[in-house]
C-alpha cells in the first residue's frame, strides 16, 4: 500500500496567509500483511443488528428485514459474535453475544420470524441495548459495530438529537462505532446522518423496502474485511500551518502531528482524502515541507512517508503558477458537497434565502479557477440547479434524504449507493 499525495498549487504568497489544498488518494490492499489466500486472518467481529419493528415497519418492509438479517448473520464465521436486537417503545433482546454458529443463528432468527411490527419508535433505547450487548465483550474482539435499521423518527425514550449524537460519540470511545439505516420517507436524516459521523460509522438512506438486504450486507461486508482499524493520516506540519476538512472526517491535533481520522478500512477500499492547509505569512524563497503517513491500530501497514513541499514566491509567479486539475476537481466536489449538506439543512427550516446563499459562495469560488475544465463547470451548473431547488421553497422529505445522503457519500469518499468504493 502507498499513498499518493498531490497538492493544487506549490507556490505560496508571502502575504496575506493564503490556503492549499493536499489530496491524498489511497488502495487498501487486498489482504492484511501476512495473511494468504489459504489463511485469510481477518479480525474477529462482533456486531449487533438493531433493528425497528414499530407498526410502520409493517408487511413487506419488516420481511424484507428478516431476510436481511438472516443473510447477515449468515456471513459470520465461528469466531464472530452476533447480538439481535429488535425495538419499538419496549426492546427485545433476540440474542446477546452469541457465537455466530449454525445452532445460534437459527434459534435467533426463528425468535425474529415470530416478532410482528406494532407500536412507536425508543430509538435510543434499542440502540443503546445493542450497544451495551457488545459492551460486555468488546475488550476481546477488535472490530465492534452496531448496525440501526429505522423508518421513523425517535419519538418515545430520548429524543433529543444533540444528546443522541453525543451518545454515539461516547459509544465510539468505547471501541463500538454506529452505522445507520434509515427506511422511506419518515425517518430524521440529519439525527441518523449525524448519529453515524459521530459514531465512525456509516448512514445509508434505503428509498425503497427492497433495498434494505443488499445495502445491510454491503455494510457487513465491509465490516468483515477490515484490513485497517482506527487507520488515519499522520501530518507533520510547519509552526503555523493547520489543517482543516470540508469532507467528514474528524481531525485532531496530537503533540507536534496531526491526525486525520479515517476509522476502519475493508480490503481492497478505495479512498481519497482532501486537506485545506491554511499557512501563514512568509518571506519568498523559503520553502515549508509537510509529512504525511498513515498508521492504523495494529499497525499492520508499513507505508512509506510521503513529502510535499510549498515555497513562498513572488505575486507574479504566484499568480501564473500551474494548477493540478485533478486536485481542483476535488476540492470543487468535496466544497461542493459540504455547501450541499448546509443547504438541505437550512432549507429544512425554510431558511431560502440562507441555503440559496450558500450555494452560491461556493459555485463563485469554483468559478474563479475552473478555467476552461468541462468538469469544474459542470459541477458549477449542477450547483446552480441545486440554488433554485433549495432557495425556492421546501423540499420534500424524499428529496431532503437524497440530497443529504447524496452529500454525505460524496464527504465520504462513497459511491453511489453509499458503499465502499473498491478498486477497478
Amino acid at each position: 500500500m502507498r499513498l499518493h499525495v498531490r497538492t493544487d498549487r506549490p507556490l505560496l504568497r508571502t502575504a496575506p496567509a493564503c490556503t492549499r489544498h493536499l489530496l491524498t488518494s489511497m488502495v487498501l490492499p487486498d489482504r492484511r500483511p501476512g495473511d494468504t489466500a489459504l489463511r485469510p486472518e481477518r479480525p474477529a467481529v462482533n456486531v449487533a443488528l438493531v433493528l425497528d419493528r414499530s407498526g410502520s415497519m409493517g408487511g413487506e418492509k419488516f420481511a424484507l428485514v428478516r431476510e436481511a438479517a438472516a443473510q447477515a448473520l449468515a456471513m459470520l464465521g465461528p469466531r464472530d459474535r452476533f447480538s439481535l436486537i429488535v425495538y419499538d417503545n419496549v426492546v427485545d433482546v433476540l440474542a446477546a453475544g452469541a457465537a455466530a454458529d449454525e445452532s445460534n443463528r437459527r434459534l435467533a432468527l426463528a425468535r425474529l420470524g415470530e416478532i410482528d411490527a406494532r407500536g412507536s419508535t425508543d430509538l435510543a433505547s434499542g440502540w443503546l441495548t445493542g450497544a451495551d450487548a457488545l459492551r460486555a465483550i468488546a475488550a476481546f474482539t477488535p472490530v465492534n459495530r452496531v448496525l440501526l435499521l429505522t423508518d421513523g423518527l425517535a419519538n418515545q425514550g430520548i429524543t433529543d438529537p444533540d444528546r443522541l449524537v453525543q451518545l454515539a460519540a461516547t459509544v465510539k470511545a468505547d471501541g463500538i462505532r454506529t452505522s445507520t439505516f434509515g427506511v422511506g420517507a419518515d425517518f430524521d436524516e440529519e439525527l441518523l446522518r449525524a448519529m453515524a459521523e459521530a459514531g465512525g460509522g456509516n448512514f445509508y438512506f434505503i428509498e425503497e423496502a427492497a433495498a434494505i438486504p443488499g445495502l445491510v450486507t454491503a455494510e457487513l461486508g465491509d465490516v468483515l474485511e477490515v484490513v485497517a482499524r482506527d487507520a488515519k493520516l499522520v501530518l507533520v506540519t510547519p509552526p503555523g500551518v493547520t489543517v482543516t476538512t470540508p469532507q467528514r472526517w474528524p481531525v485532531r491535533q496530537q503533540g507536534s502531528a496531526v491526525h486525520v481520522e479515517l476509522g476502519d478500512l475493508a480490503a481492497g477500499q478505495s479512498l481519497d482524502v482532501l486537506l485545506a492547509l491554511r499557512f501563514p505569512e512568509g518571506e519568498a524563497g523559503i520553502g515549508l515541507r509537510v509529512g504525511v503517513g498513515f498508521a492504523d491500530a495494529d499497525n499492520a501497514h508499513l507505508v512509506p512517508v510521503e513529502t510535499v513541499e510549498w515555497r513562498y514566491a513572488d505575486p507574479a509567479a504566484v499568480e501564473s503558477q500551474p494548477r493540478d486539475v485533478e486536485v481542483d476537481r476535488a476540492t470543487a466536489a468535496a466544497y461542493a458537497a459540504q455547501a450541499r449538506a448546509e443547504a438541505v439543512a437550512l432549507n429544512r427550516q425554510h431558511r431560502f434565502d440562507e441555503a440559496a446563499a450558500r450555494i452560491v459562495s461556493v459555485a463563485e469560488r469554483i468559478r474563479r479557477y475552473a478555467g476552461d475544465d468541462a468538469e469544474l463547470h459542470a459541477i458549477v451548473r449542477d450547483l446552480a440547479v441545486e440554488q433554485r431547488e433549495v432557495g425556492e421553497s421546501a423540499l420534500s422529505a424524499v428529496d431532503l434524504k437524497k440530497k443529504m445522503f447524496l452529500a454525505h457519500r460524496m464527504q465520504a469518499s462513497k459511491d453511489e449507493m453509499g458503499r465502499s468504493r473498491r478498486k477497478r
